[in-house]
């Protein structure tokens, strides 16, 4: 498909459900409608240009795309946008973006996330059934983390956990154990809340040599696993926006890390 470079914004449902495998979006274009691309099965491949400001809900919805880079000035992600887009494995968001819509990633191939600095709002189920999910960093910037964000991402291992939520909102559905890296974060009572709310979730919490003592002290009647991670956040860069960044902050993780209290 080749579009005219005069084009501006591409209407709702303009290619969906079509035979349409690869296309380039030209630059110029700032706006994708609702469902642009929705349920075109053989979808593989597509390059955004760097003009592009706003993505549509459900654009991306059951495609086959593999792989994908959302240009800086795109600010929120819709809803559904990437819903059962089972084949993508990668994704990499902007700088820009501020909100990431309910059940935006939900059900698709990704294994690790990297949510950049910026991103404040993550709506419900966003990432949920995520079958292949190992690892994903929410940054300092996050003030409200919705209903069951990562629910259901049965191979889920760990967490990591730049900043504190304003806003948690736990849920009772599914939340397989995983490792909970509190990253940099010191000790207070939100910080205590926010890990009380989830323990149920946490296989292990991770927590800084500087706050570890406080922070053993305060679980010590507490099921869970404390273990120090000296040195760990030397290696990981919480502002990284690509998959081998947090590849390698768990690759240091098992060269690194010895256990100094168990339960």
């Amino acid at each position: 498909v080749q579009l005219p470079s005069t084009l501006k914004s591409i209407g709702e449902f303009a290619f969906s459900e079509t035979a349409i495998e690869s296309i380039d979006i030209p630059e110029g274009v700032v706006e994708l409608g609702r469902c642009v691309f929705y349920k075109s099965g053989k979808l593989k491949r597509v390059q955004l240009p760097p003009t592009l400001k706003s993505i549509g809900e459900a654009t991306f919805r059951e495609t086959a795309i593999e792989s994908i880079d959302i240009p800086n000035g795109v600010v929120e992600l819709g809803r559904r946008v990437f819903l059962k887009a089972s084949k993508l494995k990668r994704v990499q968001l902007p700088s820009t973006l501020k909100s990431i819509g309910e059940f935006a990633f939900s059900e698709t191939g990704l294994e690790y996330v990297t949510i950049p600095t910026g991103v404040e709002i993550i709506d419900n189920f966003a990432f949920a059934k995520c079958a292949n999910l190992k690892s994903i960093l929410f940054p300092e910037s996050i003030k409200e983390l919705y209903m069951g964000v990562i629910s259901e991402c049965c191979n889920l291992k760990d967490v990591y956990l730049c900043g504190l939520p304003k806003k948690l909102y736990t849920t009772k559905y599914t939340i397989h154990p995983f490792n909970l890296y509190l990253v940099d974060i010191g000790i207070s009572n939100h910080a205590v809340a926010i890990v009380e709310a989830i323990k149920d979730s946490i296989k292990c919490l991770y927590v800084s040599m500087l706050y570890f003592d406080i922070y053993s002290a305060a679980f010590a009647k507490s099921r869970l696993t404390v273990k120090d991670v000296t040195q760990l956040f030397m290696y990981i860069n919480p502002n990284a926006t690509d998959d081998l960044a947090l590849k390698e902050a768990c690759r240091v993780h098992d060269r690194k890390y010895m256990p100094v209290f168990e339960r």
